[in-house]
């Protein structure tokens, strides 16, 4: 609740070394820093470290202008195509838990010294409930695809290119989920890294350029869908999620049944519609 209230992301903007890793950190820092190992995971920590706060010091989810390493590491091949710096806290959390190790292998001579560490340990590791997603359950569109007999992969209106570096048309994540359930391959989707020629082929096949420009929600419809011409790419179904499409702009049943799309069922504002193969 309260990353949500200074608006940092948990996952990009937030890194747990641990009670014990710090405290690990500490002792290493205070009594063992003159032993060439020590010191190197230390000065492993402190340069990732320096790394991960990125190119501004942000606290309380307010950007300082304290400028950081990454400030001008950013410019620099390869680091600049580090876009998410905060990663780089994974190391420094590596070298707290060697250092750690390091700690205990020099200090616990006696088991009594290591127990207060395994107890900080299991109080820390104590489980607390965890925020969980429910995945939605298979719908009549999912039962259809899985029901047919037909060969060829779906495609979801809106769709999407999306990378870590930005998103063509509209990628709808849902899809991703109910390809669990139907267990075909769909036409667009994420991927962290996409080849430029990947995407290049997308944009040049007509059918494809069709589904990303009905898929741009900020632009007015400018190209239609061909039942052929998604044939021609081994597409069998087409499935249109109404709660998105309807509102930016209609894409009228009549419209995807006169480009030779055939109805079969929907549910829940998802229409199923069968791709024929050209004859």
């Amino acid at each position: 609740m309260f990353y949500r209230m200074v608006r940092i992301s948990s996952i990009e903007q937030s890194g747990w070394i641990s009670l014990v890793g710090l405290f690990g950190i500490g002792a290493a820092l205070v009594r063992y820093r003159d032993q060439p190992d020590v010191r190197a995971w230390l000065v492993l920590a402190a340069a990732f470290f320096a790394v991960a706060i990125g190119p501004f010091v942000r606290i309380d989810g307010v950007d300082t202008g304290i400028p950081g390493p990454f400030a001008l590491l950013r410019y620099v091949p390869p680091f600049s195509n580090a876009r998410m710096p905060g990663r780089a806290i994974v190391v420094v959390q590596l070298a707290a838990a060697v250092l750690t190790a390091m700690v205990l292998a020099r200090r616990t001579t006696e088991w009594k010294s290591g127990a207060w560490w395994l107890v900080f340990l299991v109080l820390e590791a104590v489980p607390h409930p965890t925020p969980l997603l429910a995945v939605p359950p298979p719908d009549a569109v999912d039962a259809a695809i899985v029901g047919s007999t037909a060969p060829g992969s779906v495609l979801e209106l809106p769709m999407g290119l999306r990378d870590g570096f930005g998103m063509i048309g509209w990628l709808d994540h849902r899809a991703l989920v109910h390809q669990m359930h139907h267990e075909r391959p769909l036409v667009g989707g994420f991927v962290a890294r996409m080849s430029p020629t990947l995407r290049e082929r997308y944009l040049e096949t007509p059918i494809f350029a069709a589904a990303l420009g009905v898929s741009d929600l900020d632009r007015p419809l400018e190209r239609s869908l061909s039942a052929g011409a998604a044939a021609d790419q081994g597409i069998a179904f087409l499935v249109v999620n109404r709660d998105l499409l309807d509102r930016p702009r209609p894409l009228d049943p009549s419209t995807l049944e006169a480009a030779g799309f055939r109805y079969v069922t929907s549910d829940d504002g998802r229409e199923l519609y069968a791709v024929e193969p050209r004859r």
